[in-house]
């Protein structure tokens, strides 16, 4: 039974042979190459003795992560460190940033930066631009940590290296034409999200934004009966759709009071 659960090439090699992999095993992790000159920035720091991974984790759980070393950096330095996976993967992605040469400004250095402002630059600089035109794209599996009053994704096994949220896009010539995603209903996570984004609003707002403290209250209440039911929504931007069936290039062009034309207005008066 194991002789035939296994691969064996010795002296008979099937390159054409895709690789199966075994349940909880990954593929590699692409992994940028060593130059002579490196620079490190570290993500963590602990003290304590530890010799080995095995150390840190449980006993039937290390076949999980034994082929992919991000994985297993991270669920056994979050043991000793909970903060630690939030970190590294900010580092991880603002040095992505710098590789595709994106604007760093020297007053405010990609460190500075959050894990959802530098996912935000790079979307909105790489991936919109090259995503194909000759026809409509739907874009799945957001990440969870780009904030949003949408489900998780209950099924992890198809998105164990990153957790993502029940939301989809649909871009027609490189262009976002509606958004939607399954509504969060659970009372303690909308209540999380609205404290979150109290305290961004607080910390970069110009102008000092309030928060709806009684919003989550209501699925609370709900929750104690029957539960509020699942739905979700599609915002389409008519606009923007206008725009792509008359052939323009900018929304400008299609809306009644165009915001440029006002801009320019204004500045000439």
């Amino acid at each position: 039974v194991y002789e035939n659960r296994l691969y064996f090439g010795y002296g008979k090699a099937q390159v054409d042979s895709p690789l199966k992999y075994g349940p909880n095993i990954a593929d590699w992790p692409k992994m940028q190459p060593l130059t002579d000159n490196i620079i490190l920035e570290a993500a963590s720091v602990i003290n304590d003795p530890v010799t080995t991974t095995d150390e840190l984790i449980p006993s039937g759980e290390t076949s999980s992560y034994r082929s992919n070393p991000l994985r297993l950096a991270e669920f056994t330095l979050s043991r000793k460190d909970p903060e630690y996976v939030g970190r590294a993967k900010k580092v991880a992605l603002a040095e992505k940033a710098r590789q595709l040469d994106l604007f760093e400004p020297t007053d405010n250095p990609f460190e500075k930066w959050t894990w959802e402002e530098l996912y935000n630059l790079i979307f909105v600089q790489i991936v919109e631009p090259n995503l194909p035109k000759e026809k409509g794209v739907f874009l799945l599996d957001y990440p969870k940590a780009v904030s949003c009053l949408a489900q998780d994704v209950k099924n992890l096994e198809q998105n164990k290296n990153l957790p993502c949220k029940e939301r989809w896009e649909l871009y027609c010539r490189g262009i976002e034409l509606a958004n939607c995603y399954s509504e969060e209903t659970e009372s303690k996570n909308i209540k999380e999200y609205f404290e979150n984004e109290g305290e961004l609003k607080d910390k970069s707002a110009l102008i000092p934004h309030s928060i709806n403290n009684d919003y989550w209250k209501y699925f609370s209440q709900i929750e104690g009966n029957s539960g509020f039911p699942t739905c979700s929504g599609t915002a389409m931007g008519v606009d923007r759709l206008i725009m792509l069936l008359c052939g323009k290039k900018s929304i400008d062009d299609v809306l009644p009071f165009p915001l440029k034309s006002n801009y320019e207005n204004s500045r000439n008066s």
